[in-house]
């Protein structure tokens, strides 16, 4: 049954070529004219209560100045809202 009705579907198709693009171009045209109202999203944002911090100290810092810098941004940190 189905190989019966693809060879006759792919006889006319390939009889009428015309037909069979300009629809094909009608549907994808449709569908990028559907973009703007449906709206697109690749990868969804999520919220994890993460973020990250980056700052820079001059080269040469001694350590136990980094680590104090380091210590404060903690303690900033820890008072954001989740």
């Amino acid at each position: 049954m189905v190989e019966k009705s693809y060879d006759g579907i792919l006889k006319w198709s390939l009889n009428h070529r015309f037909i069979v693009l300009s629809t094909a171009v009608l549907l994808f045209a449709g569908s990028i004219a559907l973009v703007p109202k449906i709206g697109i999203e690749r990868i969804p944002q999520l919220s994890q209560g993460e973020f990250s911090v980056e700052f820079k100290l001059p080269p040469g810092t001694p350590i136990e100045e980094t680590d104090k810098a380091l210590r404060s941004v903690q303690n900033n940190s820890k008072d954001l809202p989740n």
